[in-house]
């Protein structure tokens, strides 16, 4: 590096006082210890009194003079922003947001926050980013929060179960009800919504319908009755599909004991085509009939005759399995912690972070983005840490 004036001395990029927009600023010391070292600048206004000032977004001094993300030198006064009061720069709230949703534990993320910032590891650790989920959640999320229903929409739930250590007993802890998307004209769909229930009711589904605005074409779902009910009241107009693959799935089930579910078996050949056409239907029907299967047949001939008949017609998406996939994810991620999770909104603000890791949205670089806009349009500041709590004996995600 050329010899001269050290870097950071020129007093160049300087904030702009909140107060005296035309003043002069120059370069003020710094306050704080450590790695928590912030810029101070001092404004000399045309009128007034000169004063100290941080900015609503404080920068850590930065002793490398390097970027960590474009490799580029910078001044000392031009470290990562931070938020006030806050120990950690914004970009790596945003990286510890980006963690949590690929299924890192709290106290995991925080370890690693500390480690980057070499900072030791506290009792609180979990805490801490779990405040991070509460507070800087709904930001990062909003960029990506679904306006209305799409033209077709997978239902589905899965449920957590816990594991009493002292008893052994094993009881339902709270459900996850799941939503996927398909746009008009859109063969790939996306995740639309997860939401933590501490109960699976017709009612608790009619709350997720509601939640948007508009009325899908189709909706695609299991045997779930508290599903079809919900759908049926909040969406009288949608047009409920069966899953084929879980009616494939019942349906061999019942044909196992004849022996008649192998590969190339005349009857498997015609359940190919069953639920393709009221033709390939009505052929199924009938090479099954005599063997035990026609009381299955007779149940959901209604249902599967209706189907068949409208699905030239409508959205061609016949499975809940995009659905399931992404289910699967969040009992991965989950799973493990689920006694944990006892505060149904801090869990759906989890939730939203996981939803835009399914999708593919979860971009660090982005959070930090929409964090850093958010604290400049509320004068550095964020809401209220803590302040989504229960009432002590009654955890809002257990009945």
């Amino acid at each position: 590096m050329a010899k001269g004036r050290p870097i950071g001395s020129g007093a160049k990029d300087l904030p702009v006082c909140g107060e005296h927009p035309g003043g002069r600023v120059v370069k003020n010391g710094t306050y704080g210890s450590g790695n928590d070292r912030r810029q101070m600048f001092r404004c000399i206004p045309t009128q007034g009194k000169p004063h100290k000032f941080a900015g609503a977004l404080p920068r850590l001094v930065n002793e490398s003079h390097s970027c960590d993300h474009c490799e580029n030198t910078v001044a000392s006064h031009q470290g990562p922003r931070v938020v006030q009061r806050y120990e950690f720069p914004v970009a790596q709230a945003a990286g510890a947001l980006v963690m949590i949703g690929q299924g890192v534990s709290y106290t995991e993320a925080a370890d690693r926050m500390r480690a980057h910032s070499f900072r030791g590891r506290f009792d609180c650790g979990a805490q801490l980013v779990c405040n991070w989920a509460e507070i800087l959640g709904p930001v990062v999320a909003h960029e990506y929060a679904e306006p209305e229903w799409p033209e077709t929409v997978v239902l589905d739930a899965t449920w957590f179960m816990v594991t009493n250590r002292r008893t052994g007993e094993t009881t339902r802890a709270f459900s996850v009800l799941g939503v996927h998307g398909y746009p008009e004209g859109h063969q790939r769909g996306r995740c639309w919504m997860l939401r933590a229930t501490p109960t699976r009711t017709k009612y608790d589904w009619e709350e997720v319908l509601r939640s948007l605005p508009g009325e899908p074409k189709m909706v695609v779902c299991d045997e779930d009755a508290s599903i079809i009910a919900a759908v049926s009241k909040v969406w009288p107009n949608a047009f409920i599909k069966r899953c084929e693959h879980h009616l494939r799935e019942s349906v061999i089930k019942r044909m196992s004991p004849y022996g008649i579910t192998k590969f190339g078996s005349p009857e498997m050949e015609l359940l190919n085509d069953a639920f393709h056409s009221l033709k390939g239907w009505r052929a199924f029907k009938k090479g099954v009939s005599g063997i035990g299967v026609e009381d299955w047949t007779d149940r959901y001939d209604e249902v599967v005759s209706e189907q068949v008949r409208r699905r030239a017609r409508l959205p061609q998406h016949h499975s809940t399995g995009a659905l399931d996939e992404h289910l699967a994810k969040v009992r991965e991620f989950m799973e493990p912690r689920a006694f944990c999770y006892r505060n149904a909104e801090r869990t759906n603000r989890l939730l939203e972070l996981v939803r835009l890791r399914l999708n593919r949205c979860d971009d660090p670089l982005i959070y930090a983005r929409a964090i850093r806009e958010h604290l400049d349009s509320n004068g550095g500041k964020l809401g209220k840490q803590g302040a989504i709590r229960d009432k002590v004996g009654q955890p809002s995600l257990r009945v």
